[in-house]
């Protein structure tokens, strides 16, 4: 549990820099009589939304929760969700029956896809701060082929990025023993050559959160960065 370098904390450097963070419609927190009552105090309306949940003070995707709007109709690809929900008391109702909800707060945010010739993803940018306090890209990771077809947490295949031409280059089976054994597929529309427009000037973005981010906590000398490609 991090209560300084939470989600609130790194969603606030990066709108700093103008980088886009996934619209906060609501907040899961303990009601301002301070009772021991939780409920969610909502900043946009729900309408018919998708949402996802995420614990405010975790990490590594944690408590995360993807809950689908449903209005009647065939909820589509509610297998690769946590649940259907059809309000804004639906959504509480389901933070409030849930053990890992009870006593923390968490974010209902707006379920962010990927671009139309895109999977889900997610692009690892790891930074660097130099003696100088100059910012540096380190690495540049996509990780792909999701499993479960929602979160980048169930990928099945890393690469390595070139940011100055926007491709993916190799694989990267060098990052941990699960990734060794893995081979380039020729015929994968998301492996080597692939293009990914935008990754330099999401790198910039970084380098600039970080600096942003290193002028409130001076320790943060390293800073690993997701983001994605995402629809307009």
């Amino acid at each position: 549990w991090d209560h300084v370098t939470h989600k609130d904390f790194w969603r606030d450097h990066l709108r700093r820099v103008g980088a886009r963070v996934p619209r906060e419609l609501g907040r899961w927190e303990e009601s301002a009589e301070g009772s021991g009552v939780w409920r969610v105090t909502w900043s946009v309306p729900l309408g018919k939304r998708d949402v996802v949940i995420k614990v405010l003070d975790e990490s590594n995707g944690c408590g995360d929760a993807f809950l689908l709007h449903y209005d009647g109709a065939a909820a589509g690809g509610a297998g690769a969700c946590d649940g259907t929900v059809t309000s804004e008391a639906a959504v509480e109702a389901y933070l409030a029956s849930q053990p890992r909800y009870r006593g923390t707060s968490a974010l209902v945010l707006e379920w962010i896809r990927p671009a139309e010739d895109q999977e889900v993803h997610t692009l690892d940018i790891l930074t660097v701060a130099q003696p100088d306090g100059s910012i540096e890209l380190v690495t540049l990771l996509y990780w792909g082929d999701c499993a479960n077809g929602r979160t980048s947490h169930s990928t099945r295949a890393g690469y390595v990025v070139d940011a100055i031409e926007e491709e993916i280059a190799s694989t990267c089976k060098w990052y941990a023993p699960g990734f060794a054994g893995m081979r380039p597929d020729p015929g994968r529309a998301f492996g080597i050559g692939h293009k990914l427009p935008g990754v330099a000037a999401a790198c910039q973005l970084m380098a600039e959160a970080h600096r942003s981010a290193m002028r409130e906590q001076p320790w943060l000398r390293m800073i690993g960065w997701d983001a994605m490609i995402a629809r307009n």
